[in-house]
């Protein structure tokens, strides 16, 4: 559906990394949602200062369709690992998924990223992930996407549908819940932060806004969540 949301501020965004890294290492910062990251005008200086911060790993995702997706760019950006939704491993299937015949040119750009990145003791710099959404319309192309990839640059990523997607009566592939343990480990691990500084447990509950209070009182609030939900 339309989702319409207004640009977060860079000062904001700024200050929500600062809290969020608080000099942790064991931190990862991933940018994406409704609206790709790489339309924001200052999105790499947000990055390196999640870098300067002492964020342990800065993951963005993107459709890779943007004028900002230059691969120069995003090699230099201090970005750990760039996920690019491919969404298929054909032209025809492409369209179908994005509504927009660039197929080719999404894959180009993915494959200049791959052949761009150093590589040091076997282990790249920058991890490129295409990825792929399990559901009908892809399901004879999952292998050939998946096989492909991974011999390109060592990652593929087959994401499940989003629990609560509206489906065709005749879909055969649903959303599947997610096992109660990993469940609790992402309820306890993970905060969702939209652009307007609401804050979200990762299944949707909104905690507050970080644009209001320091992050610290939100997790707060999200450890509260969690103990009502162990015992419900």
């Amino acid at each position: 559906g339309d989702v319409e949301r207004p640009v977060l501020e860079t000062e904001a965004a700024m200050r929500i990394v600062a809290d969020f890294a608080a000099g942790r290492a064991d931190t990862v910062l991933t940018l994406h949602g409704v609206g790709d990251p790489l339309m924001h005008p200052d999105v790499f200086e947000i990055i390196a200062a999640a870098r300067a911060g002492g964020v342990g790993l800065v993951h963005l995702r993107t459709d890779g369709l943007g004028e900002a997706f230059e691969p120069e760019r995003l090699l230099s950006s201090g970005l750990d690992v760039v996920s690019v939704d491919v969404l298929a491993a054909s032209a025809p299937v492409y369209e179908v998924m994005a509504g927009v015949d660039r197929y080719e040119e999404v894959k180009s750009r993915v494959e200049a990223l791959i052949e761009g990145r150093r590589v040091e003791a076997g282990l790249p710099g920058l991890w490129v992930v295409p990825r792929i959404t399990r559901c009908d319309e892809v399901y004879e192309e999952i292998e050939p996407f998946y096989h492909g990839w991974l011999m390109a640059c060592c990652s593929a990523v087959i994401d499940p549908i989003p629990a609560g997607a509206v489906l065709p009566e005749s879909a055969r592939i649903r959303p599947m819940a997610l096992p109660a343990l990993a469940r609790a480990r992402r309820l306890r691990e993970t905060l969702i932060v939209r652009s307007d500084g609401v804050a979200l447990s990762a299944d949707g509950v909104e905690l507050g806004s970080v644009l209001a209070e320091p992050m610290a009182g939100v997790w707060r609030t999200a450890a509260s969540t969690r103990a009502e939900s162990a015992a419900a």
